[in-house]
C-alpha cells in the first residue's frame, strides 16, 4: 500500500503553539537518518554525534511535537530500520526538501504523487508494501 496523497504533508504540518521541533538527523550525503522530537534539536545532534563515527547535522526540523513524530514515523514505516533511524529513501529525501523548502503543504501533496507514480514505474515491489508493517 502506497502513501495516500496528503498523508506526509499533514504528518509535516507545522503545530506554530509547539516548542518542540520535529527533525531528521544524520550525515549530510548518504547512509540513514533519524527523524525525531526535542525541544533543543541541536543539543540532540551533540548527544547524537558523541556516538557516531560519521559527522552529522540536522537536515530538516519543523515545529511539530510527538504526534507529528509518531505520525511520519508510521507513513515511513517500510523505510524504518530500527527504532526512530530509516533509510534514505526517495520519500524521506523527499520529506527533507520540503521542510527545507518550507513548501506549502498542498504544494508537497504534488510531490507525493509524483513520487507514487514514479515509484510504481520503476519500483513496483515497494508499492505493495504496508507502511504499517515494520520490518523484520
Amino acid at each position: 500500500m502506497s502513501v495516500e496523497p496528503g498523508q506526509i504533508e499533514r504528518a509535516a504540518q507545522p503545530s506554530r503553539d509547539s516548542k518542540k521541533y520535529v527533525y531528521i538527523i544524520g550525515h549530510r550525503d548518504h547512509g540513514p537518518v533519524k527523524i525525531g522530537v526535542s525541544t533543543k534539536p541541536r543539543k540532540r545532534l551533540y548527544t547524537l554525534q558523541s556516538a557516531n563515527h560519521a559527522k552529522l547535522a540536522i537536515l530538516a526540523k519543523f515545529r511539530g511535537d510527538e504526534k507529528q513524530e509518531a505520525r511520519l514515523h508510521r507513513l515511513l514505516a517500510a523505510d524504518r530500520l530500527n527504532g526512530e533511524w530509516f533509510n534514505r529513501s526517495e520519500t524521506v529525501l523527499h520529506l527533507i526538501a520540503h521542510v527545507r523548502r518550507g513548501m506549502p503543504i498542498e504544494e508537497f501533496n504534488e510531490c507525493a504523487n509524483a513520487l507514487d507514480q514514479w515509484l510504481a514505474k520503476h519500483h513496483p515491489e515497494r508499492v505493495g508494501r504496508a507502511h504499517g508493517a515494520s520490518k523484520a
